[in-house]
């Protein structure tokens, strides 16, 4: 499957016209398509690449970048300074 993306560095919503842009831009080249922003979409971006009979375009919000970066450690350097513990309850029995 051929994919294509767009990346936005913005810091206000991406509006429908970006997402009827890029689907256009895809016709013909791809079966899919992702826009990727800082920022977030507007309503009717969401519902423009939700548009059914449409190719496809899924929308990666700054919000869901973020925790796509955490997922994959991406970028991240783990600076966990509160350990994680298990509880040990066959300490506890014992006692």
């Amino acid at each position: 499957m051929i994919v294509c993306f767009q990346c936005k560095r913005y810091d206000k919503p991406v509006g429908s016209k970006v997402v009827r842009d890029f689907r256009g831009s895809m016709d013909g080249r791809a079966e899919k398509g992702i826009i990727i922003t800082t920022a977030a979409f507007s309503r009717p971006a969401v519902d423009e690449a939700n548009r059914s009979g449409a190719q496809p375009i899924d929308l990666v919000d700054g919000e869901r970048l973020c925790e796509l970066f955490e997922q994959y450690e991406i970028g991240l350097k783990n600076k966990r300074l509160i350990p994680v513990y298990d509880l040990d309850t066959e300490f506890f029995e014992s006692i």
